[in-house]
């Protein structure tokens, strides 16, 4: 289903490719969420921090993968694998090597390691609404820093780029970014919040 949809969106009509499987009626598809969104503990909503762990019983992250490398990443259609992908909110409980304990967007092994290394993924990576935010109460909705919540709301942004993500979803607000990358650039946060690739 994952493969089709995708295929559906980008690849060309027959006789109007223009270049890479991509016409001029093509769309760009996002696949999420990324590495699955089905594992919350007890059913729970991530969207709240009383659902922020997402569960592999069994340790079957494997199987939450499907969809993506076999679907998303392996397109039939000229345009080979989804043009974007959008990291869940969750923490991918005891699945880092690592043993960083993040939601997906700020995690360097799920980001860089997985999708971009191991998946070869070259797509965008957007992360999903708010993960930048600051915290508010365990209830509150669309505040899902989950395991950085401790960071400040640029710190947070510094995090996700050396994670490997490259747009914000639902940040329309440059001061933050702008300051994760003067604080990089002079290395002020490199040691602290940029795990090693």
């Amino acid at each position: 289903m994952a493969r089709a949809y995708m295929d559906g969106f980008q690849t060309s009509s027959p006789g109007k490719e223009i270049s890479g499987g991509w016409d001029y009626e093509s769309v760009n598809a996002m696949a999420k969420h990324w590495p699955g969104g089905g594992t919350g503990e007890g059913g729970r909503d991530a969207h709240y921090g009383f659902g922020k762990y997402a569960v592999y019983p069994g340790n079957n992250l494997e199987a939450h993968l499907v969809p993506f490398i076999k679907g998303a990443f392996d397109l039939r259609g000229g345009t080979g694998m989804a043009s974007a992908v959008m990291p869940y909110y969750t923490i991918s409980f005891n699945q880092d090597t690592a043993g960083e304990s993040v939601g997906n967007a700020f995690s360097n092994y799920f980001i860089n390691k997985l999708l971009r290394g191991k998946y070869a993924f070259d797509g965008v990576i957007c992360t999903d609404w708010g993960v930048t935010r600051d915290e508010g109460e365990m209830t509150s909705f669309g505040r899902t820093s989950w395991g950085v919540e401790h960071l400040t709301e640029a710190e947070k942004h510094y995090k996700v780029i050396m994670a490997g993500c490259d747009q914000f979803g639902g940040n329309n607000n440059e001061e933050p970014v702008i300051e994760a990358y003067h604080n990089g650039a002079r290395g002020t946060w490199r040691r602290i919040y940029a795990p090693s690739i």
